[in-house]
């Protein structure tokens, strides 16, 4: 059955002005001037250093219009990010968060839902506008997954649709806790929480799917470049599971042989155990005695080798 999430966007952000497409092109990670309709790109914004400040999904309306969207990363850290490095550019940048709600599925029959809607498809790296209505391929899972952004006033209208639906098809309608528990799941980082400001793309396996190392020049992409070269990185995001009790604060430090060996950055339990992502020193092969939250307990945290 599909599994339907309700949320509003922490960012829905409108970019404008003669030097919007060139400057965004100049800070944003990926690609932003691919040929075809609608194209919709998934990236980051990085400090001069490479570390990740926020990531979201940039639409391009059309040559020198824009919206950044985001599910976790604040509005007000991207247009920070974007504004810091404007000196005498035509560009405007507005926060529309507030006008815009949402909801993600997936699962099983998830397409169904798309046909209820009477919505087509849309294709990787393009969205599908309607009357300021929104629709593209998510990553909230590793499923197919899709996330429909609406006008705030016709959220009521959304959810009676959703409520239809429900009376056709049965819908597990997710909790913020299930939202995570299907992002662990698929191996998928959020941003900040699993890899944030003092962490590279690639310690959260981003580069495939958040970086261009074909594009000009942007912010960061000297280092991106130097480690896509070298391929070394010393830390990385590893999928965890214990049936201990969930730590009661996150993050926290975890702990091989009595050695601090990283960070326990998220988790969540479906009350018989929980799953997490750790940031760990790169000795995977190390690690089969598990880990533990205090130096001289006993390793009970266990590295999730068949996770998605």
């Amino acid at each position: 059955m599909p599994t339907i999430y309700e949320y509003q966007p922490t960012a829905w952000v409108s970019i404008t002005g003669e030097d919007t497409s060139s400057y965004l092109q100049s800070q944003f990670s990926n690609e932003l001037q691919k040929t075809g309709p609608n194209p919709v790109v998934y990236g980051l914004w990085l400090t001069r250093k490479g570390k990740t400040c926020a990531d979201s999904f940039v639409f391009r309306r059309a040559e020198n219009e824009f919206i950044v969207f985001s599910y976790f990363c604040p509005a007000a850290i991207i247009i920070g990010k974007m504004e810091e490095n404007i000196i005498s550019e035509e560009v405007e940048v507005k926060d529309l968060s507030s006008t815009v709600t949402a909801i993600s599925w997936w699962g099983d029959k998830a397409k169904s839902f798309l046909n209820y809607m009477g919505l087509n498809e849309p294709l990787n790296g393009s969205f599908i506008e309607n009357m300021g209505k929104y629709l593209i391929r998510g990553r909230r899972s590793s499923s197919v997954n899709y996330d429909y952004i609406v006008p705030t006033d016709q959220v009521e209208l959304l959810k009676s649709q959703v409520n239809a639906f429900s009376t056709i098809v049965k819908v597990c309608r997710a909790s913020i806790n299930e939202l995570h528990w299907e992002r662990l799941q698929s191996r998928i980082p959020a941003i900040p929480t699993d890899i944030g400001p003092k962490d590279l793309p690639q310690e959260g396996e981003l580069e495939n799917d958040a970086l261009s190392f074909e594009k000009g020049c942007f912010l960061g992409q000297e280092v991106m470049a130097r480690l896509h070269s070298i391929g070394q990185i010393q830390r990385k995001i590893f999928p965890v599971y214990s049936e201990d009790p969930l730590p009661s604060t996150l993050p926290c430090n975890l702990f091989n042989q009595g050695n601090v060996i990283g960070q326990l950055r998220s988790a969540v339990s479906d009350g018989k155990l929980w799953i997490g992502h750790a940031l760990l020193k790169d000795r995977s092969k190390d690690y089969f005695s598990g880990f533990s939250l205090k130096p001289s307990d006993e390793p009970r945290i266990y590295i999730d080798n068949n996770r998605k």
